[in-house]
């Protein structure tokens, strides 16, 4: 792929790529974005990966069982979803 913005742009749109992601992920995606932005970090820790998921299933799907649990399995493995229902 190509390391210009606007080539990278234009080679997706080509190739039609499409990314089906559900509200859970999307926020998820966000949560690490938007920490690694504030604090200038190019990776994360596997506890902190589940410690934002976690707080993301909160947020999102505030009555979710065993958040904890689901939050392992979505980083680290066991599913190939990351979901909260």
């Amino acid at each position: 792929m190509p390391a210009d913005p606007s080539r990278l742009i234009a080679a997706l749109a080509r190739h039609q790529i499409n990314l089906d992601l559900k509200t859970l992920d999307l926020c998820f995606l966000a949560g690490l974005y938007l920490r690694a932005d504030r604090a200038s970090l190019e990776s994360f820790e596997e506890d902190v990966l589940i410690e934002m998921f976690e707080q993301v299933c909160d947020v999102v799907d505030p009555g979710a069982e065993r958040p904890r649990k689901r939050a392992i399995h979505a980083v680290i493995g066991g599913e190939t979803n990351i979901w909260c229902d």
